[in-house]
């Protein structure tokens, strides 16, 4: 057998110097790898993860949650067994815990569910697809709301928050479409004529040799043609709706729109639904306006909306919405509202005052160099006069310090957690995802105040 032979250096005991060198004999004693070798190992799934992981808080968090609107839509045919349904609990605690550890995409959590031991756990034995994952955040509409309005009052019930103060913003995400999809209306109608020619050439061929290509393949090349005149058709609709927003504003501003400026403008064939916009680098890409409404007292988010636009004319709406999700739990509406300078225009102040006339605003108005931003002009209306001689007032200034820590805060946690740039396209489901993106927030802030 091989044997290895080791010499150790033993030091001379009689001061001479010399050093006298002992062979010694051992055994090879080293253990490898092998990985061919079958075990069968007994273990629960409680026990792949630590008591104190956060998997368990978000599984108990959702536990809180009432989700009948969710069972509520689950239904099975007359006579039929039918396959048994994924719990809803288990899809929303599996999507909460992706977006709190930053991770956004269905075919990536759906991966994670096979190999990390967290998602497992969630999972209890179920087993999951990217497909279920994305079905069941983009058919929530409605749903995820009323699950926001949950998540709101689990802190209202809890004594957590105060909603007395609220500040709104907007934050600019990136849509799944590129600078290079935008297009005109005239090269639009181009490529629309060309979808409808290449569907009939399509019907053509089949007719003339219906051997010449499978079933499938024919179903394939048809289905991807009708997908692509129906994008260009939406791309057209979305295009003269944008026009004509750009009109009524720009009558609304006195501000002439030329022939040239609408020509010019443009949508997108990957994802008609978002807009060019400038971002916060400078540059200008396909994006959409996030808004969130979230109270200065433990940064709860009660509001979600996203639109298409800037941030003026979304100051009402999201009033609106938050006045209903706090009526839903049983909490009072707010009694002042921050807001940025964009949202400091005579047509939002006056609608505020007016359907909203126990909320105070608070929103800095600019200056347009010749006379100072606080002192009323002859075109300002009385909501807009009254809201520049409160924004001259040392304590209305102290008060309105809290908006950036507050709203800035919201968006920065959301973009850290993944909502830099949305790989989803459409209003609907960018919405739906952002509404799951203020339900993790509001968790996490429960998390550390409870």
């Amino acid at each position: 057998m091989e044997q290895l032979i080791f010499n150790i250096p033993i030091h001379d005991k009689s001061n001479t110097g010399s050093i006298e060198k002992t062979p010694i004999r051992g055994r090879k004693s080293i253990r490898g790898a092998n990985r061919t070798q079958i075990e069968f190992k007994c273990a629960c799934l409680d026990d792949l993860i630590p008591k104190d992981h956060r998997a368990r808080d978000v599984w108990d968090y959702v536990s809180e949650l009432d989700l009948s609107c969710f069972h509520d839509h689950i239904r099975i045919p007359e006579g039929s067994k039918g396959p048994r349904t994924a719990d809803p609990k288990i899809l929303l605690a599996i999507w909460l815990f992706a977006i709190l550890q930053g991770e956004v995409s269905a075919r990536k959590i759906n991966k994670l569910c096979t190999e990390h031991h967290a998602y497992i756990w969630l999972c209890g034995g179920i087993s999951v697809n990217y497909h279920t994952l994305s079905d069941f955040r983009n058919i929530g509409g409605d749903r995820l709301q009323k699950l926001l309005q949950e998540s709101i009052g689990v802190m209202w019930k809890s004594g957590i928050f105060n909603p007395e103060d609220v500040a709104q913003d907007g934050t600019r995400v990136k849509a799944s479409a590129g600078t290079d999809t935008l297009r005109r209306d005239i090269t639009l109608e181009k490529y629309l004529e060309e979808a409808n020619l290449y569907l009939i050439k399509l019907e053509k061929e089949h007719k003339a040799n219906p051997s010449a290509s499978t079933l499938r393949e024919k179903a394939a090349r048809e289905r991807a043609a009708k997908e692509r005149k129906e994008r260009l058709e939406r791309a057209r609709a979305e295009l003269l709706d944008y026009k004509n927003h750009r009109i009524q504003s720009s009558k609304a501003n006195h501000h002439k729109l030329s022939q040239e400026d609408l020509d010019d403008m443009r949508a997108s064939i990957t994802d008609p639904d978002c807009r060019k916009m400038k971002m916060s680098h400078g540059g200008f890409r396909p994006a959409f306006n996030v808004q969130f409404a979230t109270s200065v007292d433990k940064k709860v988010i009660l509001g979600v909306d996203v639109v298409q636009t800037m941030d003026q004319g979304t100051l009402c709406p999201m009033m609106s919405q938050v006045k209903d999700n706090l009526e839903a739990v049983g909490c009072p509406m707010p009694k002042t509202w921050l807001a940025d300078s964009a949202y400091a225009n005579k047509n939002d102040a006056d609608k505020a005052e007016h359907e909203f006339s126990d909320v105070v605003l608070y929103s800095t108005p600019t200056s347009n160099g010749k006379t100072d931003a606080f002192t009323p002009r002859a075109t300002d209306n009385t909501a807009m006069a009254n809201l520049r001689k409160r924004m001259s007032t040392k304590e209305a200034q102290s008060k309105y310090k809290k908006r950036a820590s507050t709203a800035e805060f919201a968006n920065a946690m959301a973009k850290n957690r993944g909502m830099h740039e949305f790989l989803i396209r459409g209003l609907r489901k960018v919405k739906n995802m952002a509404m799951i993106y203020a339900i993790v927030h509001n968790m996490s802030m429960y998390f550390t105040y409870s």
